[in-house]
This record gives structure tokens, sequence and C-alpha cells, in this order.
């Protein structure tokens, strides 16, 4: 966990980096009952608590968690870099043949027994084991797993709305007090458990922490706290 002198130099840094939040746009564009408008036509009822939390938490999931350096950590970005620090060499025949094998077996362990996974790994234990090993030599995250991961962080997300939020957030015109100078607090405890390294994240039956798949990536990046100060101011 942060400790409280960390927690503090990130507020200072999203609020040394946010600039002052300013709209030409009328203010009818974000009255209520537009708002309510828009979730009508795509089938949400805005005024229900619990429509209300699940499409906050995918909102804030999505730029909190998703649209961060975690593309990099998805798409083995590390991996690239590995071998781009190997200078002229990165680039011989021999050097891409090799790494094209190395790709190529860790993907076919991965999906060894994909086809037959309810039988000979349930809970995908295994499985989930030959990603971390994956993940201490640079490689990806399978899509299907990433998309998992994706589902156990919204749960997460959700439950600190759900503690967080007043049951008064779905009145009309109800506001949340908070200074517009920083970041709600609901949404700091969101970016404050996203940087937590013993975070638990469900891949089937397997439950492993956030850390040993993600290592010492920031997930949490200014600019994800940055944005989602502007959707909730």
């Amino acid at each position: 966990m942060a400790t409280s002198k960390q927690r503090k130099a990130r507020r200072q840094q999203a609020r040394r980096r946010t600039p002052a939040a300013t709209s030409m746009l009328p203010d009818s564009l974000h009255s209520d009952d537009q708002w309510l408008a828009w979730g009508r036509d795509r089938g949400l009822d805005l005024t229900d608590r619990e429509q209300l939390l699940d499409g906050a938490c995918v909102g804030l999931s999505v730029l909190c968690w998703r649209n961060t350096v975690l593309e990099d950590v998805h798409a083995g970005v590390q991996r690239a870099e590995r071998l781009g620090r190997r200078g002229p060499d990165g680039d011989d025949t021999a050097v891409a043949a090799a790494e094209n094998r190395a790709r190529r077996a860790h993907r076919d362990a991965l999906d060894a027994n994909l086809e037959v996974l309810d039988d000979v790994d349930p809970d995908e234990q295994s499985r989930i084991g030959v990603l971390l090993q994956g993940r201490k030599l640079g490689f990806g995250i399978p899509d299907d797993i990433m998309m998992r991961l994706n589902i156990s962080t919204a749960r997460d997300v959700r439950a600190i709305l759900d503690a967080a939020l007043p049951d008064s957030v779905t009145a009309p015109g109800a506001e949340l007090a908070y200074d517009r100078r920083e970041v709600p607090a609901h949404v700091w405890m969101i970016v404050e458990a996203l940087h937590d390294p013993d975070r638990e994240l469900t891949v089937g039956g397997t439950r492993v922490a956030a850390g040993r798949i993600l290592g010492d990536s920031p997930v949490v990046a200014a600019g994800g706290a940055r944005a989602a100060w502007r959707v909730a101011g």
C-alpha cells in the first residue's frame, strides 16, 4: 500500500498537472435532463442506483485502469524494449528468428490445453503459472485473460463506488461536495486501490496479486486520474 507521503505527492502532482476546467459548451448539455435522456437512449435508468454504479464502474475502470500503460503491458511492449536494448543485434536475422520461436513457444504453452481446459485445468492455475513466467520475460497478456482482469477490476471499482457514494447520488440535482481544484474522494480511492500491488485479480478460479502480473508498471498513470477528474467534475 502507498504511504501517506506517496498519496499526498500523487494528489499534488495531479493538482499541478490538471488545468482549470473550462467549457465553451452550454450548461444545458450537462443538465440532469440531458444525462437522463442519454441514459434512456442506451437502455439505462440513471435514477436507479444499481444501474448508475454499473455504468460508472465501467467508465472509471476504462479511464483509470484500461487506458493507461496497461495497454503496453497487454501488448508485451517490455519484451520489444528488451530486444531493442540489444542494439544492432536486435535486427539480426538469427536474433529475430529466435525471438519469433520464443514468442511462439510461450503462446503454445498458454494455449496447450485450451480446448480441454475444463477437464485438465478448471481453475486455470497452471495456465496462470505459464502467464506469470512469461511476464517475467516481458511477454504480454492474452486477450481472454486481459478481458477477465478488466472485469475483476471493474468489480473492485464498483465495490468502492457503492461504499463511497451516498444514496442521494441518483437524486436529480444532487452534487458531490468536493474541492473542484482536486480529485473527488471516490476517484482517489479507486486510484489508490489500482496502485496496490497486493490487490487480488481473478481469472477463472485462480486469484493472483496484481503486482505479480503487472510487475513494477505504473498501472494508474497521471493521465488516467486527470481524465477521471474531468469526468467527475
